[in-house]
């Protein structure tokens, strides 16, 4: 999912991350049971600008 950037021995995210609202749940859902955890984090990255989201939600921010 996420794309990144070779910045000398490091590798570094590049932001916007761009991707759809069901791959980014399905990658946080990797590391919690916790459904609300996930609906923050999603909320956070995505309002954040951290995350772009694809599809059916592009350019949408979650209230």
């Amino acid at each position: 999912m996420a794309r990144t950037l070779l910045h000398g021995s490091v590798e570094m995210a590049s932001f916007p991350i761009k991707t759809t609202m069901l791959e980014l749940v399905t990658w946080l859902s990797r590391f919690t049971d916790d459904d609300r955890e996930v609906v923050a984090r999603v909320t956070r990255l995505v309002n954040g600008g951290i995350v772009q989201l694809r599809g059916n939600f592009a350019g949408r921010k979650i209230s």
